[in-house]
């Protein structure tokens, strides 16, 4: 668990959001909360990635673009990449936050599945 869960803990459904999307936290970059919109009926992953840090974890040619000097050693970065998680089913869109641009929310449409379990709004 990273400090910034341990200081404003993360969303009691979380877990079941990421399930819903076919992800774990391994799977999403600076993974940071996720939670149900239910004003707007949609998941949400909340990350780290936005603004200034959009250039390392876009892709790994982004990264590798941005930052040539991690590549080439044997710790390269590997992802997960911003990229990756648009390439999740029911993808709608990114943004960053209005407060503090380095962190990004991952916009998704609620997965049938998941409605008649219950994540409906």
């Amino acid at each position: 668990m990273t400090l910034y869960n341990m200081l404003f803990g993360v969303d009691a459904d979380y877990k079941a959001v990421l399930s819903a999307l076919g992800l774990n936290i391994g799977d999403v970059p600076r993974f940071r909360d996720a939670y149900v919109d239910r004003e707007n009926n949609r998941l949400v992953i909340y990350t780290r990635t936005g603004g200034g840090n959009r250039d390392y974890y876009e892709s790994a040619d982004s990264c590798r673009d941005h930052y040539p000097e991690h590549f080439g050693g044997e710790n390269q970065p590997t992802g997960p990449w911003n990229s990756d998680l648009r390439k999740v089913s029911g993808f709608l869109y990114d943004e960053d936050d209005d407060f503090d641009c380095t962190y990004a929310s991952f916009y998704y449409a609620i997965p049938a599945a998941a409605e008649k379990n219950g994540a409906e709004a």
